[in-house]
């Protein structure tokens, strides 16, 4: 459930039940929408809840959608659950684990990428792939994988 309009990707206006807070103040529903950032990691079925004061990231709804989540003492971390492929990543602050988007879009970019690309990547001060296929291609550097970007 989220109230902030800028993290939409897309927006559907439905009107539709109420959802009550802690403090038993009640928020009507009044859209569907995504969330994320365009060309990387995207949360779908969020509910659009007027006066909600925080974002909230239902784990059950994500474990129904094919996501496994997993929590650590200072981390959490969601994986496609067919894959194994992270997908995002909260940090623990105090008793929640927080998500920012504006986070996704540095890692979740290359998370389309099997493990090698994105290692390369780092390694090469985060040159783009292009280069990396190229120099891959040319045996430039030693022990560098066979990599094949396509765009």
């Amino acid at each position: 459930m989220t109230l902030d309009k800028q993290c939409f990707i897309s927006f559907e206006k439905k009107e539709g039940g109420l959802v009550t807070f802690g403090n038993n103040d009640k928020g009507q529903i009044k859209g569907k929408c995504i969330i994320g950032k365009k060309n990387t990691t995207k949360i779908e079925n969020v509910q659009y809840v007027e006066g909600l004061k925080h974002n909230l990231l239902s784990i059950s709804q994500l474990c129904d959608s094919g996501f496994e989540v997993s929590f650590k003492p200072n981390i959490c971390e969601v994986k496609q659950t067919s894959s194994g492929k992270v997908f995002f990543t909260g940090s623990r602050i105090k008793n929640l684990y927080v998500l920012y988007l504006d986070d996704l879009s540095a890692e979740s970019c290359f998370m389309g990428f099997e493990k090698d690309k994105w290692i390369w990547h780092k390694r090469g001060g985060h040159v783009s792939m292009k280069t990396i296929s190229k120099i891959s291609q040319l045996d430039l550097v030693r022990g560098l994988p066979k990599i094949n970007f396509d765009k």
